[in-house]
C-alpha cells in the first residue's frame, strides 16, 4: 500500500495560512524557498483532531495509521516513518542523516535514538548482524544491561559471542531502554549502528519523524519530497508594495529568470 501524502496537502494548507492567493503588503507574507523549507520551518497544528483509519488499512500497512493530533503538534509529532516510506526516508542511515542535517553524531545520546530504545537485544542482533561475532563484553552498553539483570555466571557470558547469548530467549528479550545510563553513550558505542538503514529495525514503522534525531533539519528537497521546479506561485499585483517578485513566480520566464519584479502600474 502506498503511504498517503497527506504530508502533501498539509504543506499548502500551510502556504495559504501565510497570505499566499489573497491580497496583502509584501511585508506580511514571507517568501518561502521551498530548496531550504525544513519539517522544523512548519508551523505547529492550531486544532486538536483524530483520524481514524479502516483497520484492513493498517493491517495491511503493518502498523497503525490512526492519527491523534494535539493543538501545538507539529508533523513531525503526527507523522511516521511508515507514513513517508514512500519517499524512501526510511532508507537513509545516521550517518546519511547527520550529513544531510550537518549534525555531530558524538552529540546524540543513545536515549534520543527510538528505533534503538525500542528494540530488544535479539531484535537489535537481527538489525545489526556484524555484533553476531562480537563478545558481549566488548560492547560496553549491552554488557551493562545484560550484568544489570543476570546475576549467575556473569564472566561466562561477558567472554561470550553475543549471538550465541541471543540464542537464549530470557537474553534476547531484555529490553534496550532499560541500559543504565542510557544517556551517556553514543552511537559510537554500538558498532554498525549509525551505518544501518532506518527500516532496518523492528517496528520502525511507527517511529515518529521528530524520535530521529536531525530529520526534521534536512530540506525535504534533499529527501525528495519536495521539488522546488514543480512548484511555483502565481503573483497577483495588488499595488506597489507586491512589485518585488515572490519565490519562483510564474510572472517571470524563462528570459529573465523566475524572480523578476513587475514595476508596472496596475
Amino acid at each position: 500500500m502506498k503511504s498517503p501524502i497527506l504530508w502533501v496537502i498539509l504543506l499548502f494548507m500551510w502556504l495559504f495560512s501565510l497570505g499566499w492567493g489573497t491580497p496583502s503588503t509584501a511585508s506580511s507574507v514571507p517568501a518561502v524557498n521551498l530548496e531550504t523549507l525544513r519539517w522544523a520551518d512548519l508551523p505547529p497544528i492550531q486544532q486538536s483532531d483524530s483520524y481514524l483509519v479502516d483497520t484492513g488499512l493498517s493491517q495491511q500497512a503493518g502498523y497503525s495509521l490512526d492519527k491523534q493530533i494535539q493543538a501545538g503538534d507539529r508533523l513531525t509529532d503526527i507523522f511516521t516513518l511508515g507514513d513517508m516510506a514512500e519517499t524512501g526516508i526510511a532508507n537513509l542511515s545516521l550517518i546519511q542523516i547527520e550529513t544531510l542535517a550537518q549534525l555531530n553524531l558524538q552529540d546524540i545520546a543513545l536515549s534520543a535514538i527510538s528505533h534503538f530504545t525500542k528494540q530488544s537485544l535479539g531484535s537489535l542482533v537481527e538489525a545489526l548482524p556484524a555484533l553476531k561475532t562480537l563478545p558481549l563484553g566488548e560492547i560496553t552498553p549491552l554488557a551493562d544491561l545484560v550484568k544489570s539483570q543476570v546475576t549467575e555466571g556473569i564472566q561466562d557470558l561477558l567472554s561470550q559471542n553475543i549471538g550465541a547469548l541471543v540464542g537464549n530467549s530470557a537474553i534476547a528479550q531484555l529490553p534496550l531502554s532499560q541500559i543504565p545510563n542510557l544517556q551517556t553513550f553514543s552511537v559510537a558505542d554500538i558498532p554498525t549502528l549509525a551505518e544501518t538503514p532506518l527500516k532496518e529495525f523492528a517496528g520502525w514503522q511507527e517511529i515518529r519523524l521528530k524520535d530521529t534525531p536531525g530529520l526534521d533539519q534536512i530540506p525535504l528537497a534533499d529527501l525528495g519530497m519536495l521539488s522546488p521546479s514543480a512548484i511555483a506561485t502565481l503573483d497577483i499585483v495588488w499595488g506597489a508594495a507586491e512589485s518585488q517578485a515572490t519565490f519562483q513566480p510564474i510572472s517571470g520566464s524563462t528570459k529573465v529568470g523566475f524572480q523578476y519584479p513587475c514595476q508596472q502600474e496596475r
